[in-house]
């Protein structure tokens, strides 16, 4: 049983209370890579449960290398980024505000420091 979950920067970031247990059971290097694996899509999809599941899907030892390799290329802070703006979004849900956001955003052509993964 890893324990990068409590020590990492950036995993400390998640709330442990959502992880699931395979995601806790996996040594230190695999829940790194693995957990940065779940940011990445989460942002993506804004869907906690889909996400781990795609995060922790086991695949050929070179397709999981490679996915491994792309997960530690992306920076802690661009990963943070992701987290701080997924939770905006579930804040400005909760309060009535986010559809209005999005229609500024569309008419000002999108934000250009809003983190995406279409450059990566």
């Amino acid at each position: 049983m890893g324990t990068a979950y409590l020590t990492d920067p950036l995993l400390r970031l998640l709330d442990p209370e959502g992880m699931p247990r395979s995601f806790i059971a996996l040594p230190d290097d695999e829940q790194m890579w693995r957990g940065r694996a779940f940011i990445m899509n989460y942002w993506d999809t804004h869907h906690a449960a889909y996400s781990w599941w795609v995060s922790l899907k086991r695949d050929t030892p070179e397709a999981e290398a490679g996915f491994k390799a792309f997960a530690m290329s992306v920076s802690n802070d661009y990963l943070a980024a992701c987290l701080r703006g997924v939770a905006a979004e579930q804040r400005m849900a909760a309060d009535g505000t986010l559809e209005e956001y999005h229609r500024q955003n569309e008419a000002a052509g999108g934000a250009p420091d809003e983190p995406s993964m279409r450059h990566l």
